[in-house]
């Protein structure tokens, strides 16, 4: 029997090793599939960016701490990875040294193969360096009494976050989600049952982000966009931007200081891209307007292209462990604390585990890569290892997952 109280993190990874290796293990390709979601009673705030609600289409991410009155949503890409401002490079190791390595390994000299492996490469550094978040999306209701019935949740099989809560103007409602289809991350803020949408919204960086001092960054707002530049150096020509289509349905829309103000809405659309240049960034912002137009301001018509791709592919297996429905039903902390409080696994938990695996995986991969170390997610530059890829037995684990999730 293992004590989960001695030692959560180790005890968790037992017990799921134990459920992958019993038999017979229910993992079929599914059928009449049963919405398995996220849940969460409570927000986040940016010290604990970690606790976030993640949705992505592979190349584009965006991270929902779910504020109901102050929302920050920060926005990734698989491309925004620090610049170093040298190039790196390699040298072809040649047939002798990998010959010396394998005889020095078979003999035993393990100390002597593994200094000719890190010299043989000749590696100069430079390149990318550590992944970093591009911006923010901040967005401000004014107050009107007690916030109540909050929730946040992950929809996996849709890749839909959705805030909920309640106070004196009625129920509001706030969803989001990255498009496959579209390569654009869509958020649709609606009016509260009993009043009318107001609010502020405005791109930008902050100090938690980490991100360099050196770093050059110009904003701008219209009542139909807004849009972020970002310059890495003075010295380089390499950047990244971010631009926001914005459709407004009722009330009024104005601009004060590149923040957006919305007053007496019935809904708000946000339509966002982003774009990494690794050099010319300057000639090239400013280029994803008339694209963002192109696409239908229509959120349902939007999601539902989305699901032909994501739905498809995340609805390849099923993990069904025998938990209730009022048991898959419960928010993630009460699951989690079920678990710490019990020796045996909690069917529920693993099973949610098991679909969020499967969805992370999926939101964090494109043509181009499987996810790296934090998928293709972070509101803070300085995180471990950089982020980036380390082509070690870490690779190995990023992969693994789409053999069992039938994403090859």
């Amino acid at each position: 029997m293992v004590d989960l109280r001695a030692n959560p993190l180790r005890s968790l990874v037992f017990a799921c090793l134990a459920l992958f290796t019993a038999a017979p293990c229910p993992l079929t390709h599914a059928s009449q599939y049963e919405q398995r979601m996220g849940l969460s009673h409570a927000w986040t705030d940016y010290p604990n960016w970690e606790n976030a609600f993640l949705s992505g289409n592979g190349r584009m991410g965006i991270m929902v701490f779910g504020n109901p009155l102050e929302e920050t949503v920060i926005f990734n890409d698989r491309g925004f990875n620090l610049s170093n401002g040298s190039t790196r490079s390699f040298a072809t190791v040649s047939g002798a040294d990998l010959r010396t390595i394998r005889d020095e390994c078979a003999s035993g000299d393990f100390a002597d193969a593994d200094n000719l492996a890190a010299t043989a490469p000749q590696y100069r550094g430079g390149g990318d360096g550590s992944r970093h978040p591009g911006f923010g999306m901040f967005i401000s209701i004014p107050p009107s009494g007690e916030v109540r019935d909050y929730s946040r949740t992950c929809d996996f099989r849709t890749g839909e976050i959705t805030v909920q809560w309640g106070d004196t103007r009625g129920d509001w409602s706030r969803k989001a989600f990255v498009s496959r289809a579209d390569d654009v991350a869509v958020q649709l803020l609606t009016a509260p049952t009993s009043g009318a949408l107001s609010c502020a919204v405005r791109l930008g960086v902050s100090d938690p982000m980490g991100l360099p001092k050196s770093m050059v960054i110009k904003t701008s707002a219209a009542p139909a966009q807004l849009a972020i530049l970002a310059r890495y150096n003075p010295r380089l020509d390499a950047g990244y931007e971010g631009t926001t289509r914005v459709i407004v349905t009722g009330g009024t829309c104005t601009v004060t200081n590149d923040v957006l103000h919305v007053d007496g809405a019935r809904a708000l659309l946000l339509l966002t891209r982003t774009a990494k240049y690794r050099d010319h960034c300057e000639a090239q912002w400013g280029r994803m307007g008339p694209a963002l137009d192109a696409l239908p301001a229509d959120y349902t018509a939007l999601l539902r292209r989305h699901l032909a791709i994501h739905q498809s592919i995340y609805d390849r297996v099923r993990l069904d462990l025998g938990a209730t429905a009022q048991e898959r039903a419960k928010t993630n902390e009460e699951l989690l604390s079920e678990q710490m409080a019990s020796p045996n696994p909690v069917p529920a938990l693993w099973e949610r585990i098991f679909d969020a695996g499967r969805y992370y995986f999926l939101s964090a991969s494109g043509t181009a890569t499987p996810p790296d170390l934090l998928g293709i997610w972070t509101a803070d530059c300085r995180a471990g290892w950089g982020g980036y890829y380390h082509l070690d037995a870490n690779l190995n684990l990023q992969i693994g997952g789409g053999n069992i999730g039938d994403m090859p």
